[in-house]
């Protein structure tokens, strides 16, 4: 992985430097179970700040080529070298949502 400028979004990015197939494991994220889901939804880019290192580089897509699953960021297609990693935030809010509703 390397991080580059995503003309796409106007701002640096995380991108391939080889070829991934669909269900690999790009990522462990820390337990962010336990963060604040208010300042979450206040600020949709604290959720890259919280995600660590690769997170904060990752751009918000409606049609990401990652998923966000037990705390571990999965491709969910192919991704070819030099082709940028995408996750949908929101969808991420809404599985730490009902993360933390089943807990209580």
């Amino acid at each position: 992985m390397e991080i580059k400028y995503s003309h796409k979004y106007k701002k640096d990015g995380l991108f391939a430097n080889l070829n991934y197939y669909k269900d690999i494991i790009i990522y462990r994220v820390e337990d962010i179970t336990n963060y604040n889901l208010n300042d979450l939804f206040k600020n949709i880019t604290n959720l890259n700040e919280k995600m660590e290192n690769i997170g904060i580089y990752m751009n918000h897509s409606n049609k990401p080529n990652t998923q966000f699953k037990d705390n571990l960021i999965i491709t969910i297609n192919n991704i070819n070298n030099g082709d940028e990693f995408t996750i949908d935030f929101f969808s991420i809010l809404f599985i730490l949502n009902s993360q933390i509703n089943t807990i209580k």
